[in-house]
């Protein structure tokens, strides 16, 4: 049973095409985390039709390579605490899809290893599929291939540094 607090799929797939811009310029910033201090964020609320959305936002974050760890970096659109499209793209993670969460899809129940996004359902957060292409991927290639997907315009993505710093832009 779905909480009071969680969108519908409706008010979901209305939000992802929704054309919106963000509010914020993108500026990378530590995120607060005592366990893993590496991480850069980035974060915006979103506007549409001249409005700010309430409780929308859009957050990226990137950690660098660190000795065997390969780099890591996810993109995703969260309404009120709900993360409701992401993509995450960790070639040595692993997600695993709850029984019961996305009945009748190809990977209900199963371990989704690598690149995958995440896709909202009647259940809520916590299904995933793998993306097609598995390698290529860089923070810049995939925050066009999100704002794409969800209908989000920007003016110029700024890639993230590893020591900390906002990188450079890139206009698109």
């Amino acid at each position: 049973m779905l909480d009071a607090i969680q969108p519908s799929l409706n008010d979901v797939a209305s939000l992802l095409k929704l054309p919106k811009i963000l509010v914020n310029p993108m500026r990378w910033r530590p995120r607060l985390s005592k366990q893993n201090p590496q991480w850069l964020e980035f974060a915006s609320a979103v506007e549409a039709n001249g409005e700010v959305l309430e409780a929308i936002n859009v957050r990226f974050q990137w950690r660098p390579q660190i000795g065997v760890q390969l780099e890591k970096f996810n993109v995703a659109i969260f309404m009120e605490s709900c993360r409701v499209y992401a993509i995450d793209i960790d070639p040595s993670g692993r997600h695993k899809n709850k029984l019961g969460w996305a009945p009748g899809r190809d990977y209900e129940s199963k371990i989704i290893s690598g690149i995958h996004e995440h896709l909202w359902t009647e259940y809520g957060y916590g299904y995933a599929k793998p993306l097609v292409e598995q390698t290529g991927w860089t923070p810049e290639r995939l925050w066009v291939y999100f704002c794409n997907h969800i209908a989000l315009s920007y003016d110029v993505f700024v890639a993230p540094d590893a020591r900390g710093k906002i990188g450079q832009q890139s206009l698109l």
